[in-house]
Order: structure tokens, then sequence, then C-alpha cells
């Protein structure tokens, strides 16, 4: 299985360019960073600057994973690990794995950042 970029621990910043590829192949990056809020209109921002930096990593050339956008106000349709179970799931098939900002303030995020453990540079 081939092993996961993880892209920072430094807080990246929408500006920052990240470009990786190995040869022709389209890279996949997942984004990850804080959902869930508690009102409405801060979700809604979360949402917000998720979508901000995919567009910035699909101008870049990425394929890329959104969950914000992907199950953005689904909350009762399905339960939050069964979103988070399948977020991690697509965060096991990315070739790197793209930290929002305050992205440690997140329950979900720390556990996708730490799924699966043996997919990481062990000097991170």
């Amino acid at each position: 299985m081939p092993s996961l970029t993880v892209l920072p621990r430094l807080q990246l910043e929408l500006g920052t360019s990240i470009l990786e590829r190995k040869g022709n192949k389209m890279k996949v990056i997942y984004i990850a960073g804080c959902y869930r809020a508690p009102t409405e209109y801060e979700v809604d921002l979360n949402i917000t600057h998720a979508k901000q930096a995919m567009a910035k990593l699909l101008r870049e050339g990425y394929a890329v994973i959104c969950c914000h956008t992907m199950t953005a106000h689904m909350a009762g349709v399905v339960d939050d690990r069964g979103i988070l179970d399948a977020c991690l799931e697509l965060v096991r098939r990315s070739d790197i794995l793209y930290l929002l900002k305050d992205w440690e303030w997140s329950e979900g995020s720390n556990e996708e950042y730490q799924y699966p453990p043996d997919r990481y540079p062990s000097d991170l």
C-alpha cells in the first residue's frame, strides 16, 4: 500500500503551493478541517473555507476530495459516525492529506490525521 503524504503540521494557508506529482498521474488530495460548530452560520463558514481550499487545489491540478461539501448539512440524515467512517475510507484512498488552518480543533480531523497510522512518514 502506498504511503500517504501528510501536509502539514505546519498550518497551510490558502496561498501555499504544494504541487506534487509522480509522472503524469494526478494526485488525490483529501481536505481535512473543522466542520462542526456551535451555529449553522459557523458551519457554513467552515464549509466555505474548505471550498476555497478545494478551488485552489483543483486549479493546481489535484483530484480533490472534500467531505465538507460532500456531506454538507446532512445532520439527521446520516449520523456523525457514519459520515466520519465514510470520510476515513476516502482518507485511506488518498495520496495527500491537506490540513486546513485550525484543523487540530476538530475531533474528526484529528481522527483523519491519525488514520491509518501505518501510512504516515515516521518523522512527523
